[in-house]
């Protein structure tokens, strides 16, 4: 299914940039996940904050960020919509960085 492949293919990316730049989490505008994800998903469905529930609880729409160690949480602004994404490294790709990050000698995200 092209939604779930769109999705996975952006869980991947993102778990690359948290390795490279060495960080748990980013935060990432709507505008820039929908060009980056290339979902079919409308700008306006990416603002409402029911889009991203169903995915967290990993039920439809972006569960498979979920299911590929994306957990994810944002804010509602006071209209209502969702401007920005913080998407973080489940607990064993956090494990799996924080070790790598160890072998390199880098500093530790917030340490």
């Amino acid at each position: 299914m092209k939604a779930d492949r769109c999705w996975t293919d952006y869980a991947v990316e993102l778990r690359r940039r948290m390795f490279q730049a060495g960080v748990f989490e980013l935060e990432v505008c709507i505008e820039e996940v929908k060009q980056e994800s290339r979902t079919d998903s409308l700008l306006s469905d990416l603002k409402r904050p029911r889009f991203w529930n169903s995915g967290r609880d990993a039920k439809r729409n972006c569960g498979s960020l979920f299911d590929n160690g994306i957990e994810m949480d944002f804010d509602v602004d006071d209209d209502g919509s969702v401007q920005f994404m913080r998407f973080r490294l489940d607990e064993r790709r956090r494990g799996t960085l924080e070790r790598a990050l160890l072998r390199q000698g880098r500093p530790l995200p917030g340490g």
